[in-house]
């Protein structure tokens, strides 16, 4: 199942139902989200993170985390002071941070978010996503819009 969401006011659902266990199914848009870990990867992103930090808290995530991977400005100490868990990944790259972003969950998180740090995901769709939990199990947004001829 994937289910794109855009920059444009179109969206784009290729859905596919998956069997839900009943502890999703009672998860509605504004439920549940204290067990959604954000992750956010992080490289000289001081200018932008406190604003993809704020945005994310005001749809209501609590759980952020912030991956420095080797940050030469202030990015680590800004993020902390807006509220999110700041933790270190000194070996270079997006993936290596995702990755350390997934280590030590705690057992109630139920969903992770990658977010980009740099501003360039539209969180202003987030309660798209929170709408389709408790139906599937993958949700996958897209910051490209869909070419012309794609069919829904």
């Amino acid at each position: 199942m994937t289910v794109s969401f855009n920059r444009s006011d179109s969206i784009d659902l290729r859905l596919r139902p998956t069997n839900v266990p009943d502890w999703r199914v009672t998860q509605s848009l504004g439920q549940g989200l204290e067990h959604i870990l954000v992750v956010i990867p992080a490289r000289d992103e001081e200018a932008t993170i406190v604003p993809v930090i704020q945005a994310l808290q005001a749809a209501g995530l609590s759980q952020i985390r912030v991956v420095d991977n080797g940050s030469r400005d202030r990015t680590a100490p800004l993020a902390r002071a807006a509220g999110a868990q700041v933790i270190q990944e000194p070996k270079p790259g997006y993936g290596q941070a995702c990755w350390q972003g997934l280590q030590g969950l705690d057992r109630s998180i139920d969903w992770i978010l990658f977010c980009d740090a740099d501003g360039s995901d539209d969180l202003e769709r987030l309660s798209d996503f929170f709408a389709l939990r408790s139906r599937y199990d993958f949700i996958l947004g897209d910051r490209a819009p869909p070419p012309a001829d794609a069919k829904p």
